[in-house]
């Protein structure tokens, strides 16, 4: 496979080619693949007192975006990256809602609210006269604070992952050096 070395491509193989390497973040000597470190340098980090550095890493979600910018985008510099695989959101973020809340004409019978809904006030001789805030205003829509958000303090982490196909990235550690311009 002719190539320069640096070069990314889409692999689909479950093994690296001949002088080829997959983009999983490795560290390798900056002398023992020196054609590689000239391209790279320490874009992708390294130990310059170990004299490492590190190939691009495509793992756990991670997708490739190209540099510059557009109409009403954020611009993107080289070796920029960022996103992230999952989010956790709360109520603020979701878009607004209601929820219908039924309640009964008929007379209350328990202050338990257990298995039980909204009820109109009790007869005289009981004392569950509070079953419901205005009496008059039965089967109306009542305050919105009345019903709680639901769920957790701590919600679960929500996967932002557009649907994507699991493929290898390679990168060419020897090949044709690449000549500016």
């Amino acid at each position: 496979m002719e190539a320069y070395v640096g070069e990314i491509r889409i692999f689909t193989g479950t093994f690296a080619p001949l002088n080829w390497f997959f983009c999983q973040g490795q560290e390798l000597s900056s002398s023992v693949y020196q054609p590689l470190f000239g391209v790279l340098g320490m874009t992708y980090g390294g130990d310059p007192v170990k004299r490492t550095f590190k190939l691009p890493d495509f793992t756990g979600g991670l997708i490739p975006m190209g540099k510059g910018d557009g109409p009403n985008l954020t611009p993107r510099k080289f070796p920029d990256a960022g996103g992230s695989v999952s989010n956790k959101l709360d109520y603020h973020q979701l878009p607004g809602h209601s929820h219908l809340l039924k309640a009964s004409t008929v007379a209350g019978t328990s202050s338990d609210p257990t298995d039980r809904i909204f009820a109109n006030r009790a007869n005289a001789d009981r004392d569950y006269v509070n079953m419901i805030v205005n009496p008059t205003a039965i089967n109306t829509k009542m305050n919105s604070d009345c019903i709680q958000p639901e769920g957790t303090a701590d919600p679960d982490l929500i996967s932002n992952i557009q649907p994507s196909l699991g493929l290898n990235f390679i990168i060419c550690a020897y090949g044709n050096y690449p000549s500016p311009g």
